[in-house]
């Protein structure tokens, strides 16, 4: 038994459909993603306000989904993360280009 408000939102990454941004309720959120994991309709019951899973190796395989994605989801992270940071030291390297010659004035060397 698990409360669909707390399940879905530990879960909702396991499905392209409610990732990243699930605009609307719960249930359908929960409807969705139990749709996108395969589940049978004689692993679960949906109630109110609960989702009642019957078989542990239901449960067991989505926790492993799980664990899986986070791993996807800690790359794209640190990806956007090195991304964003690459570009702040290129703009930052760019100013220093545009100060460096706005400062130094250019004079031609006679006989060299």
């Amino acid at each position: 038994m698990h409360v669909l408000i707390l399940w879905f939102p530990r879960y909702k990454s396991l499905c392209p459909d409610t990732w990243p941004n699930w605009d609307g309720r719960a249930m359908d959120g929960v409807a969705v993603l139990v749709k996108s994991l395969g589940y049978k309709p004689e692993e679960y019951k949906m109630g109110r306000t609960k989702i009642f899973i019957r078989f542990p190796k239901t449960l067991f395989a989505t926790e492993d989904a799980l664990e899986v994605r986070k791993h996807s989801i800690a790359v794209e992270i640190q990806s956007w993360w090195r991304g964003t940071i690459g570009r702040r030291k290129a703009a930052k390297r760019k100013w220093a280009v545009d100060v460096v010659r706005r400062l130094v004035v250019f004079t031609p060397t006679l006989g060299v």
